[in-house]
């Protein structure tokens, strides 16, 4: 009898023993979450993120006020590139190029986990489409004529708009690196549109407000598919007595 409650004894150690390397690996997923809860917390709504992108858009907006100091700077260097005749096609599919980043650096590889694919998809329609929503309203709500023709649809510029989503999209996801080279493409892109004549310098300028305003849209409306996958756990509690004769196992399972 003592025999075999010895033995029952050491296959419930043993048992303890496993269940305890067994554990931490099925936890793993657990610890996973609380490293993506960290990192979505960066992504979550603040009031100061807005500061930067309203402000330029505000800032932009007043170019529209005759006389005011935007709208003569506008006006200055109107009348300065109407001289030339040279204009250039690039800004029509550099204002991809962004994008175009964003996804050639999440399929090389070069994803850091912040968001996953699913994420990403619902990430960059929602800020694509929050761009075309806002620009597309004021254009045909604002009415302005455009400094080349007399078209009526010049604020903001939806070029500008594109590009700096693009641009803000990578330098959220991916650090300032690869978002340096991003913006430096909108750059680009906004300056060539006033070059070209196709814009007013003050049409860039909200623009750009409104594409890094539509990028974080993107990234606070992401839904979290995460969740759904990491945020669960199993646990065992083993329990054993020689007296008794017996033992119990718990186990819980959180979702």
């Amino acid at each position: 009898m003592e025999y075999m409650k010895r033995v029952k004894l050491q296959l419930l150690v043993s048992l303890f023993v496993c269940l305890q390397m067994v554990t931490p690996v099925v936890a793993q997923t657990d610890s996973s979450n609380v490293k993506h809860n960290l990192t979505k917390e960066k992504y979550q709504f603040s009031a100061k993120r807005v500061i930067l992108p309203v402000s330029l858009g505000v800032v932009g907006a007043t170019g529209l006020i005759p006389n005011s100091p935007l709208n003569k700077l506008s006006n200055s260097v109107h009348e300065e590139i109407s001289v030339h005749s040279y204009h250039t096609n690039v800004d029509d599919w550099l204002q991809y190029m962004p994008l175009t980043m964003y996804w050639g650096l999440n399929w090389a590889y070069l994803h850091n986990g912040q968001h996953t694919i699913k994420e990403s998809v619902s990430k960059t329609a929602i800020a694509c489409l929050s761009t075309m929503i806002i620009s597309t309203g004021l254009k045909y709500s604002i009415r302005e004529k455009r400094p080349d023709s007399n078209k009526q649809n010049s604020f903001p510029s939806g070029h500008t708009a594109v590009v700096f989503t693009g641009a803000e999209l990578v330098r959220l996801e991916y650090g300032n690196v690869y978002g340096s080279i991003a913006y430096t493409m909108a750059l680009m892109v906004g300056s060539m549109r006033v070059y070209n004549d196709r814009h007013w310098v003050h049409d860039v300028v909200s623009g750009a407000g409104i594409g890094i305003l539509s990028a974080r849209i993107g990234n606070w409306l992401c839904p979290d598919f995460k969740k759904s996958e990491k945020n669960r756990s199993v646990s065992f509690s083993p329990y054993f007595s020689v007296e008794k004769d017996g033992c119990l196992l718990s186990a819980s399972l959180r979702f």
